[in-house]
């Protein structure tokens, strides 16, 4: 059946002065206008002649404000199934619409987060005679005058401490950190070394990853470093093996210290860890970091447990 042309909003003010103004009737307004006189009546008996047409086609099952309450929903009620959801929410909609919503919106919440980038931190101290792993050194028998044993490092707070922030773009940022590190001196570090370089690689959409320290969680350095635009992963306590950076600093100890070298002040130490931080190349990095995801699925897989 051909469907007929629509009839203007020039067409339907005229049809209601003619009616409502000069009370003609419908085969007077017809002959003025030439408009079909089914038209007209049906125009005058819904009331419709001084409204805008509307748009053809079905009208949107869930809108975007019944999306947003779907998913204010599922952040609390995680459980709850696609059966129950629209008479909970009161959505006039089938099982099977809020199923295939559900996905939709499941779908786009991965790939939004597959998109965000995560930058992965640690901190690590580099001692002068290597790895803390190595705990004694060689000595000769008639030089030992007693059978105490020699730590390999002659004084256990020489070394560097380092910073290093990763993320599939390479090594974002190696920084040396000096004293004691502390809340103030973490958020400065943060957002004077490592958040510049941050934005050179990803702009200001990023997700930054610290583990549970003590200087990482001060509530106030959290609130204001929010409130600057850091948006932080929730990370599990004792967990170090998840994080992709202790195996850049497996890559980088066992160049560091390559053929059993040693250093003899932090500055030689320091230069070294610079050098070597700079040869690590992005393709090293995103091996770590693009398995990210596998290692939490096969942590969970074990329930903890040893995974190799």
């Amino acid at each position: 059946m051909v469907r007929g042309k629509a009839v203007s909003q020039a067409d339907r003010e005229r049809i209601r002065v003619f009616h409502d103004d000069d009370h003609l009737s419908l085969e007077q307004i017809n002959s003025k206008t030439g408009i079909p006189l089914r038209t007209i009546q049906n125009l005058i008996s819904s009331g419709s002649y001084s409204q805008q047409s509307q748009k053809r086609g079905p009208k949107p099952k869930i809108n975007r404000k019944g999306e947003s309450r779907i998913k204010r929903y599922f952040r609390n009620h995680r459980k709850s199934g696609h059966r129950k959801v629209p008479d909970l929410l009161q959505l006039d909609v089938s099982p099977s619409t809020m199923l295939r919503t559900m996905k939709r919106m499941q779908q786009l919440t991965e790939e939004n987060s597959q998109k965000v980038p995560i930058v992965f931190t640690d901190e690590k101290k580099f001692r002068y005679d290597g790895p803390d792993g190595y705990n004694f050194y060689w000595q000769l028998a008639e030089d030992k005058k007693n059978n105490e044993m020699f730590s390999k490092d002659y004084n256990m707070y020489n070394g560097v401490m380092v910073h290093l922030a990763i993320s599939d773009a390479g090594i974002l940022s190696c920084d040396r950190i000096t004293g004691k590190l502390n809340s103030d001196k973490w958020e400065t570090l943060v957002c004077d070394s490592v958040l510049p370089s941050i934005h050179v690689q990803h702009s200001t959409d990023f997700i930054y990853q610290r583990d549970n320290a003590s200087p990482h969680k001060g509530k106030e350095t959290c609130e204001h470093m929010e409130e600057n635009g850091f948006v932080f992963m929730n990370w599990p306590s004792l967990s170090p093996d998840l994080n992709p950076v202790e195996n850049i600093w497996s890559l980088l100890v066992r160049r560091v210290y390559a053929n059993g070298v040693s250093y003899v002040d932090d500055d030689e130490l320091w230069e070294a860890i610079q050098h070597e931080a700079s040869r690590v190349t992005v393709e090293e990095v995103q091996s770590y970091t693009k398995s990210y995801r596998k290692r939490l699925c096969l942590c969970l897989l074990k329930k903890g447990g040893y995974a190799q």
